[in-house]
């Protein structure tokens, strides 16, 4: 699991979420920036390779709702569906609370392009932290896939 810290999360996604807040609201898209966080997916095995790359980030919107937005790109088309289980399967916790689950909103962005230039998608989770959960963290169940 990711896990990052929310009050470092206020603190440094606080003028993102002012600067982005009106677009956010609007288009539900923000920039991808180089604070975004990395999250993918790779196998093991005999077909060992990485499917899925993306990038993610939240910010705290003004009402104090966790709002999380990323943008990813499947790597090999031959992986879709279990790639696509898998976005089902992810979770975003705010301390050991699981906040939002499916990350297959993100912006789907081709694997020729940079995602550092995408647009990213954002969902509103609909929960404020509450007292004493610090952290933020992103999570999947184990799992595996027969090819």
């Amino acid at each position: 699991m990711i896990k990052k810290n929310v009050s470092k999360l206020r603190v440094t996604l606080l003028a993102l979420a002012a600067l982005t807040w009106h677009q956010a609201a609007a288009a539900q898209t923000i920039p991808v920036t180089v604070e975004f966080w990395p999250v993918e997916l790779s196998w093991t095995g005999q077909f060992a390779q990485t499917t899925y790359k993306g990038l993610w980030t939240g910010y705290l919107d003004k009402s104090g709702v966790l709002v999380v937005c990323g943008a990813g790109q499947l790597l090999d088309a031959s992986r879709a569906m279990p790639t696509q289980k898998w976005m089902e399967s992810v979770y975003v916790q705010l301390g050991e609370r699981k906040v939002l689950k499916d990350i297959s909103f993100f912006t789907k962005v081709k694997s020729s392009e940079p995602l550092i230039k995408a647009q990213a998608t954002c969902r509103s989770t609909g929960k404020k932290p509450q007292k004493g959960e610090t952290t933020m963290g992103m999570g999947w169940p184990p799992g595996q896939a027969r090819f």
